[in-house]
């Protein structure tokens, strides 16, 4: 029983990685969400549009041989590591009962939405989910004092508000993302 509950966390991410490596797998094969797909597509090279910004990158990419599909694959698999992993740290940190950390965990409404539904995996909102977790991990550490508030100022001028500008060249769908960083630094200051 001691092990299970030191150790728990861990066990979930390996699930967790298994659980996207298989998508990842999947993805390298088929095209999961051709939607999303045809949007990398757009990019700049007709001048300034929305949604060109990740599309750029990956033409740049491209120019110096990488797979489209590939680089498509292995960012979303990457994204959905990190922000199962940022899950965990915040649940962690929050929660103490093993039942709801595995409720939590294993809740198909929540970080493991895209293995039930896979056409919510390879969308754009990953980026905005993205932010949202890393704000909520760094405002827990700035209310338990691990974190003073000038580096959190900081982080948050100098990292969090050009990667909400850049998630929103990705898609705009992400400027719903502005309410709650602002309501959370509000709530934080």
């Amino acid at each position: 029983k001691n092990f299970f509950d030191r150790n728990l966390i861990s066990i979930i991410q390996i699930i967790y990685i298994l659980i996207f490596g298989s998508i990842f797998v999947f993805s390298l094969s088929y095209i999961i969400n051709l939607w999303t797909y045809s949007e990398i597509h757009i990019n700049y090279s007709q001048g300034f549009i929305r949604r060109g910004f990740l599309g750029q990158a990956i033409s740049i990419l491209t120019d110096f041989g990488f797979s489209k599909q590939k680089f498509f694959s292995l960012l979303f698999f990457t994204f959905s590591i990190i922000n199962s992993f940022i899950f965990l740290k915040i649940i962690k940190n929050k929660i103490k009962n093993v039942w709801l950390v595995i409720f939590f965990s294993f809740n198909p409404a929540l970080i493991i939405f895209p293995f039930f539904d896979l056409g919510g995996y390879a969308r754009f909102e990953i980026f905005g989910i993205f932010l949202i977790l890393v704000h909520t991990y760094l405002s827990i550490k700035t209310r338990d004092n691990y974190i003073n508030i000038n580096t959190y100022s900081k982080i948050y001028f100098y990292c969090l508000i050009p990667a909400i500008i850049i998630s929103i060249l990705i898609h705009e769908i992400n400027l719903l993302v502005i309410i709650f960083h602002l309501v959370m630094t509000y709530n934080l200051l």
